[in-house]
This record gives C-alpha cells, structure tokens and sequence, in this order.
C-alpha cells in the first residue's frame, strides 16, 4: 500500500440547504450538521495530462472522512521518472529498438483495474522517459518492452523499484540492452492437414501456459505453411504453449491448436522445430438455428442480434496425439430469429458435440443460455432454440420525504469482479441495460438470472447522491418496493501539490467499497467498488463531492 506519509488527509465542512420536490432532494447540508452514512470509501485523483511530468496520481484503498472536520484535502507527490535507453545487441550489430515502454502495477485498491503507465521509444536515439506514481517499499513495477514489429523481438518483462526515501531523486535510471534476435532461441515448424497439405493463415505465438503472456514474437504462416519465432531469453518455465491460431485467410473449418512444448533442449544452432497437424475432420456443413422466446403475453417471438458461439472440442484422442484442437464458430441472429453458421457435422464414429453460448441484446426480453448441442451429419435446419424471459425488477425510488424521484438512472452490475471479467468473448457477455425512473419514481428492467449491484444515479442537477444496492439476488421476478435514496452531504476537498499549491483541473473519484472485501482476495468473492462521487477540482484546487447523508430508515424501504 502507497505510504500515507505522501498525503494529508482531512475533512472540514460546513453549511446547509434545503429544497423540496417530487424530482429534487427533500434536503442537502454538510457535516456536522448532517452525518455521513456509514460506508467504506476508496480514492483515485489524477492530475490532468499536462501534470504529468510535475505531479503523479493516487489510488488509496481506504480514506476516512471526519464528520466534525472542514476539508477533505488531498496532496499529491511529484512522479518517479524511469528514464533509460533500449538498444538490441551489442557493439557494431547494436540497433535501436522502435516500440514502447509500458510499467504496470496493482492498483491499491482491489477490484480496481491496474494501473498503466506508456511512453514510446525515441526512434533515433531508444531512449525513454515514462513518470509513474511512487511506490510503496517492497512494491515493484513491471516493465515491458514491447516492439512495434511483433514479428521481430519477443516482448521483455523487467521489474522496476520506484519506491521513495527521504534524500532520494525521485528517478530511477534504467537502461535495457536487449539481446541480438539472431542469438535467441528459434522455435519454427510447419502447420499441415493430416496428409500434409499446408495450412496457411494461422498465427502462432508461444505462450506462459500460467498467465497466458506472450513469450515470443508472432507469426503467420505462409503458402507453405511455415512459421518461424524468436523465444525470449527470461522465461517462468521452460515448458511454454505453443498455439496457432486461424485467422480470416485461414482455410473455412481450421480449428485452433495447442500444444505443450518443452524449450531447454535447443539443438547446438539454438533451434527447436515444432510441427502441428490438424486432426482428420470432415469439411464444414452450413446449419442454421431459430432463436425464439414465449414473451409475457404468452406469443413466440424471435430474438433478434443474439451473439451465438458454437465451441467443439476437436482433438484426435485416438492417436494420442499431444495437440489440443478446439472448433469455434460465431454468428448473430437476424431479424426472423435465425442463426446461419458452418460447423464441423457428426459422422459415423463421431458425435460432435459443441457448447452453445446464446446471448441477446440488453434491450431483449429474454435471457441469455449456454447448453450443449450436436451437430446434424448434413446440413440444414437444426433443432430449435428456445430462451426462458428474463427475470423482471421492479420498484420505487423515494425521497427522505417519501415522495417519488423521477429521472433516476437504474444500473445494473455485476456484484464480482470474476462475473465482469470472465467472459472470453461476446457471447459470453451478460448484456446489461440501465433504465430510468418515471414521473412515479417506477422503474422496470429486465436482467439474466444472476446477482447483480444496482445503481441508483441520480442527475447532477439534483444535488443527490449515487447509492448502491449490493449482492442482490435475481432468480424470478424481484420487487424491490420503495428505494430510499437518501439526501446528500457534501464533501468539499482541496487538492494541492507538494508545496502546498492548488492544483486546478485535477480528476478526483471516491469509490464505495464493500465491507466483504476484507476478508477476500479473489476475483470470484470480490466485489467491484462502485463509483460513490466524482468532479474536477478548480482554479483554487477545491472540487465539490456528494456523499449520502445518514437518515432514519423509512418503513418498507431498502
């Protein structure tokens, strides 16, 4: 964690205002006047771009706000410059690297998306200059030397300290010589068919098995199906996963191919050969699915623009080969219901079985589905799909007065960060869409089954504030009844330099965090924090945040 020595932190506030109005808050104030509601708060303040070079940003886990104090006020330090220069070999073969530098790290806050930091390459001279935030002592940055020529030099990954002591420059001098791509091991081969025939089109890459990180350069292959690929030198293992993938020029029905391969035996020319055969299939057969759904009056409706994607998994088990060969194929649905694509058919010793992912439009009234199916031995018209509606919630947003708030946006979320994260591709994206509250502060949407956070943002012009429904459990229709959406405390902070300077122009982001995550480290419990407040600080560094006041619950409200 960043060390809370970079910051000072404080709450002061004062002054209070009232309104009433059926789309208005019933009452807004600032501490102590009013309280906060009891929740835990994480911060994120960027500088603007121009800042850069002056001042860095912040991420804290955990802020606390004083109810008796006056201002939140928030310090930012001068950034840690990692300056250097990349060069590739040594002596009269030294050339210059043309790419780009990227440093990742953590963020602070869990559930948050690591934090990134770029800068290119000089072209004449490979040097750089990329400023990034300080780190807490023990905390490292990765840092990646990516080329611009994919095929030419394997990204390299270094770890970099950019932690700060008292009577430390804040830079760190960190010069890269890469070595001569003719000394790094050569892995190269042949993609074919099972009697030969080249397979051209597919692009190779060699792989961490673990993270999934790129170890190689990327290739494609060409006429005759070769490829070729330089192995970075730094490897976590020296078993890595070969894979080739087909793209758009690759011959209609080419699966994608995965194999183990073991890296510490290069032969005395530094060179490891890898062939890949496609198991026997036979050709793609053109199918074509209905895609249907019983609406709420009871009539069959199609579902139209669903993402579908048919997955087989193809391997040659018999032979015993050590090649992994997974089929994919992707379609949307037209405007009568239908999916036309190419699958590999069943055959008389094989049932080709693929896994189904159908997933309609956030707009849709029906759920998404993922189900196993086998494919026909010829084409044609394939069994019929039908999707089950999708759950409906239902409710009120209220007032402290309980008077109905019109124009209220309702957000669904995700309630993981695993739920967000785990799609692999369209079709596995549960869509979500957000609606808005009526003149009776009604809200209606539909949602897949599942646990979703719901959002209630209101407008700005409101003066209310953004609070959130966590962990709620969707498996048939769901009323929430009334909401209480509660008035508003305002939080004003003042955002300054290390000198003590107003920073104007600043991006100041409180983020509610769930009390669960504290026993949790995982993607698959942990919940993502929920933007509480946002604004822009001014001329004089201050920027206005409002946060939900503590009140009395009302009956039958949540």
């Amino acid at each position: 964690m960043m060390r809370l020595s970079l910051f000072a932190l404080m709450v002061t506030l004062a002054g209070c205002s009232a309104g009433s109005s059926a789309a208005a808050p019933t009452m807004s104030c600032s501490p102590p006047a009013c309280q906060l509601e009891s929740q835990l708060l994480a911060l994120e303040v960027t500088p603007a771009p121009n800042q850069a070079l002056m001042l860095s940003d912040v991420d804290l886990a955990s802020v606390t706000v004083d109810p008796s104090s006056g201002l939140l006020q928030v310090q930012l330090p001068a950034p840690v410059i990692i300056s250097g220069k990349v060069t590739v070999g040594q002596g009269a073969r030294a050339t210059i690297l043309n790419g780009a530098v990227v440093a990742t790290r953590a963020s602070h806050i869990f559930g948050r998306p690591d934090k990134f930091y770029q800068t290119a390459l000089d072209n004449p001279t490979g040097t750089y200059s990329l400023p990034v935030s300080p780190t807490a002592p023990g905390e490292l940055y990765q840092l990646r030397i990516v080329s611009s020529d994919s095929s030419h030099y394997p990204p390299q990954l270094f770890t970099v300290d950019a932690s700060i002591t008292p009577g430390t420059p804040l830079a760190v001098h960190f010069d890269l010589q890469l070595d001569d791509p003719m000394t790094l091991t050569q892995i190269s081969g042949l993609v074919t068919d099972l009697v030969g025939s080249p397979v051209p089109g597919m692009q190779v890459q060699a792989v961490d098995p673990t993270s999934k990180n790129v170890l190689s350069t990327t290739a494609i292959t060409d006429g005759t199906g070769a490829y070729a690929l330089r192995l970075s030198k730094k490897l976590p293992a020296q078993m890595v996963q070969l894979s080739a993938t087909p793209t758009a020029t690759a011959p209609m029905g080419t699966p994608a191919l995965q194999v183990p391969l073991d890296v510490s035996h290069a032969s005395a020319a530094n060179t490891i050969t890898a062939n890949l055969a496609t198991p026997p299939l036979p050709a793609t057969q053109r199918f074509t699915y209905r895609v249907s759904g019983v609406g709420s009056s009871g009539a069959e409706m199609p579902v139209v623009n669903a993402s579908c994607q048919f997955t087989a998994f193809v391997s040659d088990v018999k032979s015993g080969s050590p090649v992994t060969a997974v089929f994919q194929a992707s379609a949307d649905t037209t405007a009568d219901g239908t999916v036309t694509v190419d699958l590999i058919p069943s055959d008389a010793k094989t049932s080709r079985d693929y896994q189904v992912t159908v997933s309609p439009p956030s707009t849709s009234d029906f759920q998404g589905a993922s189900f196993t199916m086998t494919a026909g031995t010829t084409d044609g018209f394939g069994p019929p799909v039908t999707l089950l509606l999708r759950p409906q919630v239902s409710g009120r947003v209220i007032d402290a007065n309980s008077q109905p708030i019109k124009n209220v946006t309702i957000l669904p979320g995700p309630s993981t960060v695993a739920a967000a994260l785990n799609a692999t591709s369209l079709a596995d994206l549960v869509k979500l869409s957000p609606t808005s509250t009526d003149s009776a502060g009604r809200f209606v949407l539909r949602v897949d089954s599942g646990t979703y956070d719901f959002g209630l943002i209101p407008l700005s012009a409101m003066m209310l504030p953004r609070k959130w429904l966590g962990g709620t459990m969707v498996t048939d229709d769901l009323t929430l009844g009334d909401v209480l959406l509660p008035p508003g405390a305002m939080v004003h902070a003042i955002v300054t330099d290390p000198s003590g300077n107003a920073v104007a122009a600043a991006s100041v982001q409180l983020y509610s965090i769930s009390p669960t995550n504290g026993t949790c480290s995982e993607n698959a419990c942990l919940a993502p924090p929920r933007l509480a407040a946002e604004g822009t600080s001014d001329a004089g560094g201050s920027v206005g945040l409002l946060l939900p006041a503590e009140t009395a619950p009302l009956a039958n409200t949540r």
